[in-house]
């Protein structure tokens, strides 16, 4: 065989028939083949697959690729590097011993090899580094992983090809056991198995709200530590939710097949629907259910591939407390439990639990005896639990009628809060989903429209179908004012805002951190509108009603980063950086130093201490903020490092030390090009920051270039107007003119003018030092008319306003006297100019 192109056309019929070839022992598979009534080619490339029993015969065979040897292409076990073993390089690290190893690849225990720490990792190997789609495959899960920073999720800590062009993923090196055999190992009671899968859960959570879907949930996958803690590994077949689901088969699964393990797959998988995140739901429910009743939900007689599949598509699951292995356990089961499970493994998305936090949901209610929403509802049903919930309270009543009405009152007033919250909590999500099934192609039968559209139809909806709900409909206003203000649209940003805080004094008591959060949400609005007096007082507000809550440190410490950015617009620099430092200990003391939470705050202090004036410290917090960076993220270019290294760029910058500061922006703008859209504000952003340090180092030319195609790259968005484009202009005409550039000079000049007096004024100081610098050009180009006229408006406007631009303004009216050869007008104007200068210099601190 020349290639892989035939299985795109015939892996459907070859993968029926090896199922029944595997069913089959080594020694009878021969005769079965040649009994069969399939086309010579489809006989041929069976024999070749069986022959190659190592790479087929697998645990996971339907999710993943066989090993195969097809003629002239490479093999980067083989052909590319010879054995993989121990010692052996891969990139910058050195292979110490294999750890497992499946179709499409293995993994190994290693470490670094290049001088840097010796961290052990997981390197995960793929075995044909040529296939089509495995880079693809790769490149996903480098990508997912690198997204998903959570204490259960193994985290990502390098991806590359190595100089052979073998493609690698270092993870988490996990010394664990798999959930299934930990619990066996540890016999432990339903209780704990229950916080296991809860630990799960959370990971996927995780996972769905950056609109991942994992997929291949199983045992295997699920990694325990001593200590009790979960992983999950493995996101590779993982599918990107924003990708689309219009179920189109890509490249990869022409190659792969659908990338999934039989016995954990839902029932869509195995049709080849549209995967959501209810199809993970399903999976933890199988996951579960193994967990709880010690065997998997489908009792198979043959135990073949095809007999599973026609389970999982339509046969019932029978009760876990039916099948369960001991007395003990199918008595624990029976009720809640039952029904859980049962609700976890419908055939049908709508029937099953619309998510995992749903179903975690539901866990932890029959954890804290509380009534599961997997479970009919009735007043019989929901006493029972309440006397389960409250045995002792009960049982003293039962001595003191007047305790009991009091105990009861209480206890039903406590479980009523704690269910409207789970409610309230439920039902925000649920919108949320139906909010993007309306954007969804395939769910909504028409192409999406922009995500402006999106959200004026969710507030529409919002108003009109939660106006007996406004504590949800707080919540979801304040998510929406959140995501118009990050689209720039701030008065419908500012609208929302004021909704969700009229609706939350109405629904929710001070003491819901609801109250403050909102008003946060509402404050970041009127800082956004302009309102910067309204903005710091409501936060002043915020975080004393947090204070008095004694709650989430998280919620404090960003409502005191706020209140610093308020107070910090109010140009009281002190107090903001007085607030951003107690943030900064907060968040530092409930979380420790490398949560991404502390890291940022951090990196907020930096900055304010800059603009304070405290260059020094300025530069040791972004120093500590980019180191914890490094431990937190890893990834040389994930989002929040960058940010931070922008961080330490401009407190170099601010320190004198340009040149290193010049180094750390091109590794951020090089960074930035492959983090975000390579033409896109991001990296125009990054390029205005390089360009400046190279004007510092009076590097113009270099200078000019970083300018021009920042500036090309907003006119590229179709940015025609604002502060960011004449910006960009004055920078050029600026460098040009000290190039010696006259003309490029005026040109751009002229344009920073026109548009920086409709951005920012035409009295502005930008406006003004763009017009200086125009004088300077028009008198370097001959143009001693234009410049005369020009600069003694300039002069007799700032004598009257006292404007700093004086000095600049006499400097110029100096140079145009000695061009016009009066030397004594020049010297005069020159000494006025210099003298002011001097004494501008000497009030300064």
């Amino acid at each position: 065989m020349a290639g892989l192109q035939f299985l795109s056309q015939e892996w459907p019929a070859l993968s029926r028939r090896l199922d029944e070839a595997l069913a089959l022992a080594p020694g009878e598979r021969g005769t079965w083949l040649d009994a069969l009534g399939d086309t010579d080619s489809v006989k041929d490339k069976l024999r070749a697959l069986l022959a190659d029993a190592a790479g087929v015969e697998t645990d996971d065979f339907l999710g993943a690729l066989p090993k195969l040897t097809l003629g002239p292409a490479r093999s980067l076990s083989a052909d590319a590097a010879g054995p993989t073993s121990p010692g052996l390089e891969v990139g910058p690290y050195r292979l110490l011993s294999e750890l497992g190893h499946g179709g499409m690849g293995a993994v190994w225990l290693a470490e670094r090899a290049d001088g840097q720490p010796r961290r052990k990792v997981a390197l995960k190997l793929p075995h044909i580094g040529w296939a089509p789609g495995l880079a693809e495959r790769l490149a996903r899960e480098r990508d997912i992983l690198a997204s998903l920073e959570h204490p259960n999720i193994a985290r990502l800590y390098d991806a590359g090809v190595d100089q052979l062009g073998r493609p690698y993923l270092a993870l988490e090196y996990v010394d664990g056991t798999s959930i299934d055999r930990y619990c066996r190992e540890h016999d432990l009671p339903l209780r704990q198995r229950l916080g296991l899968v809860l630990q799960v859960a959370a990971a996927v959570a995780h996972a769905h709200t950056r609109l991942v879907v994992h997929r291949d949930l199983k045992p295997s996958n699920i990694l325990v530590t001593a200590s009790g803690e979960v992983r999950l590994l493995d996101f590779g077949i993982a599918k990107l939710l924003q990708e689309g689901s219009s179920g189109e088969a890509t490249a990869l699964t022409q190659l792969a097949g659908r990338a999934l393990t039989p016995d954990y797959a839902s029932p869509e998988q195995i049709r080849g629907e549209p995967i959501g995140t209810a199809s993970d739901a399903y999976s933890l429910g199988v996951v579960a259910y193994e967990l709880m009743a010690g065997v998997k939900p489908y009792q198979l007689q043959r135990g073949d591939a095809a007999e599973l599949v026609q389970a999982i598509a339509s046969a019932d699951v029978p009760r876990a407390s039916t099948v369960a292995a001991s007395p003990g356990a199918r008595h624990e089961l029976q009720g809640d439990l039952d029904a859980i499970l049962n609700k976890a493994l419908k055939k049908e998305v709508a029937e099953r639990y619309p998510s995992v936090e749903a179903f975690a949901q539901d866990i932890e209610r029959h954890l804290a005896h509380q009534p599961v929403q997997a479970q009919p509802d009735s007043p019989a049903y929901r006493v029972r639990k309440f006397l389960r919930r409250n045995k002792l309270p009960v049982a003293a009543a039962m001595a003191v009628i007047v305790s009991l009405v009091a105990g009861l009152s209480l206890a039903l007033w406590q479980a009523r809060e704690a269910l409207l919250q789970a409610e309230r909590t439920q039902r925000v999500k649920e919108f949320i989903g139906t909010v993007f099934a309306a954007a969804d192609p395939y769910v909504a039968g028409k192409a999406g429209g922009t995500v402006r559209d999106l959200l004026d139809a969710a507030a529409a909806r919002i108003e009109r179908e939660l106006k007996r709900e406004p504590a949800v409909a707080a919540e979801l206003l304040g998510l929406l004012s959140e995501s118009y203000r990050n689209l720039g649209e701030v008065d419908r940003a500012l609208s929302a805002a004021q909704r969700a805080h009229g609706l939350a004094a109405e629904a929710y008591p001070e003491s819901d951190p609801m109250r403050p959060r909102l008003m946060r949400v509402l404050a970041q609005a009127y800082s956004a509108k302009g309102r910067g007096d309204e903005a710091r007082s409501l936060l002043l507000d915020a975080v004393a009603m947090q204070r008095r809550q004694g709650g989430e440190p998280a919620e404090l410490g960003q409502s005191l980063l706020a209140l610093a950015g308020a107070t910090l617009d109010q140009g009281d620099e002190a107090q903001a950086v007085t607030l951003t430092r107690e943030a900064v200990q907060r968040l530092n003391a409930a979380y420790g130093s490398d949560h991404a939470l502390t890291i940022e705050a951090r990196g907020d202090l930096s900055n304010r201490l800059m603009i304070a004036k405290q260059p020094q410290e300025a530069l040791q917090q972004a120093e500590r903020a980019v180191q914890a960076a490094r431990r937190a993220f890893v990834a040389p270019d994930h989002p929040a490092l960058v940010a931070q290294l922008a961080n330490y760029a401009y407190a170099l910058n601010v320190n004198g030390r340009s040149r290193e500061a010049r180094e750390q922006w091109q590794i951020i703008v090089a960074a930035d090009r492959k983090i975000f859209n390579p033409r896109g504000p991001q990296v125009s952003a990054a390029l205005m920051a390089l360009g400046n340090a190279q004007y510092s180092l009076g590097e113009l030319k270099d200078a000019l270039a970083s300018f021009e195609e920042s500036l090309a790259m907003l006119q590229g968005l179709g940015i025609r107007a604002g502060g960011e484009l004449a910006i960009r202009h004055f920078s050029i005409g600026r460098v040009a003119l000290l190039a010696r550039q006259d003309e490029r000079a005026l040109r751009r000049l002229d344009e920073a003018i026109a548009i920086g007096a409709l951005a920012f004024g035409a009295d502005s100081v930008r406006v003004r030092d763009a017009g200086y610098y125009r004088a300077e050009a028009l008198l370097r180009s001959g143009r001693l008319a234009e410049t005369q006229s020009l600069i003694d408006q300039r002069v007799a406007e700032d004598r009257a306003s006292g404007a700093p631009g004086l000095v600049q303004a006499l400097r110029l009216r100096g140079l145009l006297d000695q061009a016009r050869g009066d030397a004594a007008a020049a010297l005069a104007r020159l000494q006025e100019a210099d003298a002011l200068a001097r004494q501008k210099r000497a009030d300064e601190p």
